[in-house]
């Protein structure tokens, strides 16, 4: 029995080389290592990064400690901060976490009961100001709330059974308020919202990070974000079609284009079209849609908006057109073509397209209709 398991296993091994082979290769995929080089890359000198589990911590501790790249950056996990043997580490080893409590306290935290409550960081005048430079702005050109530099407000909900806070959720705000605004904090954009104890708002995007800062809208720092981008991270081998890359990874790789998004629509914010055609051809250029695709078509057409909101004409036309090859049947998709085409004066196209939607949706009279409008159009000369 076992020589013939042997040899069947034997016979069975190429064919399960041969099917499997693509899926487990790994040759050529740098994402782990540059997806964690940029999250460092994105925090400034002596920073204090929060960041969610595995994947977003061990490859950056390898990045620090076998590479010795940016070991300024002080890597708290969000999973170990509810241990207190990893609490005392952070507060007692080099480079050091700002925590107020004494190590007897420590030893005794556990869920804090807690129901929903304000908690005001103290904030003082030259470091809110410091925050507006770094933006280019003004006491002038924010809004009311931003006005009053003396804190900053958190509404902090229970995050546990709607009755406590779980011990991380506490030492986030405790090494907030110890930090006093001496070192940058940030969180890496892998952690979660409710893993944010609420500070969305006075978060900043860097690049891989959101930088807490004391101005509350949710800024871009547009020319760090662009430094970032154009010229420090790297993106090696994801325009490559031969490198394999599972639906984990794409959903990851995710985080790029919302990155460069952000950075295109605050560049179309300030008029400043041009800098937008070149953040999106950089994106597609090292994140082409044939190699790394977008897990939802709507996120095609929002680039095709941006790129014709930035004076591209065309671009939003041509994705439809893909988009709509996919998904023939999509009606949302079929209508907004052919308004489009029949814009630019492509009535015939337009004609073209509803006629084989008409033909598998013969109950859709607003589509015949529309149909007979644009032959009559495509025949005017």
């Amino acid at each position: 029995t076992t020589e013939i398991y042997t040899l069947s296993l034997h016979d069975a091994l190429p064919i399960f080389i041969a099917h499997n082979f693509n899926d487990h290769d790994r040759r050529g995929n740098k994402v782990a290592y540059d997806y964690s080089y940029n999250i460092l890359q994105s925090c400034e000198p002596n920073s204090i990064l929060f960041t969610n589990g595995d994947n977003d911590t061990f490859p950056l501790w390898y990045l620090q400690f076998v590479e010795g790249i940016r070991k300024d950056v002080r890597v708290v996990n969000l999973s170990l901060l509810n241990t207190p043997w990893y609490i005392k580490q952070l507060k007692s080893q080099e480079p050091k976490v700002p925590i107020s409590l004494k190590d007897e306290e420590i030893d005794m935290l556990e869920l804090i009961p807690w129901e929903k409550r304000t908690v005001r960081i103290p904030v003082r005048k030259d470091i809110h100001d410091f925050a507006l430079q770094e933006l280019g702005l003004t006491h002038e050109t924010i809004s009311m709330d931003d006005k009053a530099p003396e804190e900053v407000v958190l509404e902090v909900a229970p995050t546990l059974f709607d009755r406590a806070l779980r011990v991380q959720d506490f030492m986030i705000l405790n090494i907030i308020y110890a930090n006093n605004w001496k070192k940058p904090i940030n969180f890496a954009v892998t952690v979660s919202d409710d893993n944010k104890v609420n500070t969305d708002d006075y978060l900043r995007m860097d690049g891989l990070t959101f930088k807490l800062i004391p101005l509350k809208g949710q800024y871009v720092a547009r020319e760090r974000l662009q430094h970032n981008l154009f010229e420090v991270f790297k993106f090696r081998n994801l325009d490559n079609p031969d490198v394999y890359y599972d639906d984990n990874v794409i959903g990851l790789l995710q985080n790029y284009r919302a990155a460069f998004l952000r950075l295109a629509q605050t560049y179309l914010r300030d008029q400043k079209h041009e800098q937008a055609l070149q953040t999106l051809d950089r994106m597609e250029k090292v994140l082409p849609e044939k190699v790394i695709p977008v897990p939802d078509y709507r996120l095609t057409l929002q680039v095709g908006q941006l790129y014709e909101m930035a004076g591209r004409k065309g671009e939003l036309t041509n994705r439809l057109l893909r988009v709509h090859e996919q998904e023939p049947d999509n009606g949302l998709v079929t209508s907004y073509l052919v308004t489009l085409l029949s814009r630019d004066g492509s009535h015939k196209q337009a004609a073209d397209i509803l006629e084989k939607w008409v033909a598998r949706h013969p109950e859709d009279l607003e589509a015949k209709a529309r149909l007979e409008q644009e032959r009559k159009d495509a025949a005017k000369p």
